[in-house]
């Protein structure tokens, strides 16, 4: 089931995402990845383009910088899609290709789409990102949170 094929007149789905009554956002999202997703994903423009496949509006850029990292530039949710689990769904794919893949990770959380800093930051240490300070400082790139493959 893909977006498109949601069926706004039938009052027993959801307009988005085709989610039955009695089933969550995540496992419509979760059961519609199992049946479509390809097994493994080894170039950040099949995540990308997988994604976007799936959700045109979907603004997601992820760069390699010249010292090895791949760079979370943007993640942008279309409104009509937040709060479905979608932008776990990404990071955890971007996550899963990177481990597997042997890639280190970076973004800079910002505020600019609304969602404050902080919580940002906390949703991406879930995922295991470290605030590139102290200890943790690498100073091969300028992001504020790195990841290395677990």
């Amino acid at each position: 089931m893909s977006s498109s094929s949601c069926r706004a007149d039938d009052p027993t789905t959801c307009r988005v995402h085709g989610i039955k009554p009695g089933f969550t956002s995540i496992d419509a999202v979760f059961n519609y990845t199992v049946a479509n997703k390809p097994d493994f994903f080894t170039t950040t423009a099949q995540i990308i383009t997988y994604h976007k496949k799936r959700h045109p509006k979907l603004s997601l850029t992820l760069d390699e910088n010249k010292n090895g990292f791949i760079v979370l530039s943007q993640i942008i949710i279309p409104k009509e899609d937040r709060r479905l689990g979608l932008g776990t769904e990404i990071l955890q794919d971007i996550i899963d290709t990177a481990d597997y893949m042997n890639w280190s990770l970076a973004l800079t959380p910002d505020s600019v789409f609304g969602t404050p800093k902080p919580k940002l930051e906390a949703f991406y240490r879930k995922f295991g990102f470290v605030k590139n300070l102290g200890r943790n400082r690498d100073f091969a790139i300028e992001e504020e949170m790195i990841r290395y493959p677990q």
